[in-house]
């Protein structure tokens, strides 16, 4: 599968059927982590591919009376384009990452402080004082 582009070739180049490559993929954990693994390494290539292709910039010859004049610069905005979205994209996933994890620590920290809190309030937390009054102390009773 490394080798090749898609599912379907790398089903030919194996000699069985595309399916069977995923029945694989369901019953074989090493077979997944593989075709993971080979996956990523694709998507990996291909977005760098992207990237340079994106920044390549193509010249036109501009003539005037059959001379050329000039050179014109073209970039592929739209592969421009698609490529920072995609950036803009991984970053806003990162920073999301950042953010829940920064949440769950805080969740952790407030539970944990009203865990002491509850512990703190409890009665059995708490001496329970008898009231006395004054006959059961054996004074004379106030007026």
């Amino acid at each position: 599968m490394p080798r090749c582009a898609t599912i379907a070739e790398a089903a030919v180049c194996a000699g069985v059927n595309r399916g069977t490559l995923y029945r694989w993929r369901a019953r074989d954990p090493r077979f997944a982590a593989k075709w993971d693994a080979a996956v990523a390494c694709h998507a990996a290539e291909v977005s760098g591919n992207i990237a340079l292709e994106a920044n390549r910039v193509e010249l036109q010859p501009v003539f005037y009376r059959g001379k050329q004049i000039g050179e014109r610069r073209r970039l592929n905005m739209r592969l421009l384009i698609h490529v920072q979205t995609r950036l803009d994209a991984d970053r806003r996933r990162a920073e999301d990452r950042i953010e829940r994890r920064e949440l769950l620590v805080l969740r952790a920290e407030l539970a944990e402080r009203n865990f002491k809190m509850r512990r703190l309030a409890t009665p059995a937390a708490t001496p329970v004082v008898p009231e006395m009054c004054s006959e059961d102390l054996g004074l004379p009773a106030a007026a």
